[in-house]
């Protein structure tokens, strides 16, 4: 496994996204303290602990994606952020017990209600697979697949589910999803950041 240490990045201003890897394990106090163009932090499943002051005064950072691999965030981690700062993540997880305590938005990304509009899809087997997605008039370019969509379970993205949506930024595919079909994302040019799970076995 890895670690980010203390104060690894502190002051990179330039830094606009990060990303972490499953091999990443703990991020170190003060980690990226003070990277004020940093923009968004994806916090995939591998991470066990964010420490304090890890994203402090990221004054443009406007949300953090957690999964609920992280079960300790520290003191201050997400201090002095952009104002309107959001955590999505799972319902029950320690991402959603930080936001309660620090009075942060929460989004819930095991219902995705906030993002899940728009998307289409239909049922065979009491599986849901998306089969289409219409921007709302507010969309801000992040897209999140919810795990159920009226109340089924989604398995799959259909063939040419998201063709040509360019104001599609970022993705984030829940676990679960299987298979991802033949041109599903086509024609997505503004798409920057993708994550698939490891539960896809076939594109």
């Amino acid at each position: 496994t890895l670690s980010i240490g203390n104060q690894a990045f502190l002051g990179c201003t330039a830094l606009t996204n990060v990303s972490f890897g499953k091999n990443t394990d703990i991020i170190g106090t003060g980690a990226f303290n003070g990277c004020t163009s940093l923009e968004s932090v994806e916090i995939i499943d591998g991470v066990t602990s964010i420490n304090a002051y890890a994203f402090a005064s990221c004054s443009k950072l406007a949300n953090a994606t957690i999964y609920d691999s992280v079960t300790d965030i520290e003191t201050n981690a997400f201090a002095n952020c952009k104002t309107g700062f959001a955590i999505y993540g799972e319902d029950g997880s320690a991402a959603q017990t930080y936001a309660d305590s620090n009075n942060i938005n929460f989004v819930s990304l095991s219902t995705g209600s906030l993002f899940s509009e728009g998307i289409t899809f239909t049922v065979s087997d009491d599986k849901a697979t998306v089969t289409g997605f219409e921007e709302p008039e507010d969309f801000n370019g992040q897209l999140f697949i919810p795990k159920t969509l009226g109340g089924y379970t989604v398995t799959a993205i259909g063939q040419s589910a998201f063709r040509n949506k360019t104001g599609i930024k970022s993705l984030y595919i829940p676990d679960g999803i299987v298979s991802i079909g033949k041109q599903a994302f086509r024609g997505c040019t503004s798409i920057d950041s993708v994550i698939f799970p490891d539960s896809v076995t076939t594109i």
